[in-house]
């Protein structure tokens, strides 16, 4: 897609997707290096006052963050 991106504009614009080959605990480990503040991101696909705790992504946000060693302070529906 990068090439085609590259050929296809004048610009020869570029696709950069630095995350696409590590985890999302590894994600979630670089964030914490930045100093990101996780209580302010959101993840679940079901949308609403809270995250839903139950949706594959929910579920990949309570693993990564545990990977990650922090603190997960998210309010979920359970």
């Amino acid at each position: 897609m990068n090439e085609a991106m590259a050929n296809g504009t004048f610009a020869h614009i570029n696709i950069l997707a630095p995350y696409t080959n590590i985890t999302k605990g590894d994600i979630a480990k670089h964030g914490k290096e930045l100093g990101i503040d996780y209580s302010r991101t959101w993840s679940c696909y079901k949308g609403g006052e809270k995250h839903c705790g139950k949706c594959g992504t929910c579920v990949e946000r309570k693993e990564a963050l545990a990977y990650a060693h922090i603190v997960d302070t998210t309010e979920y529906e359970e």
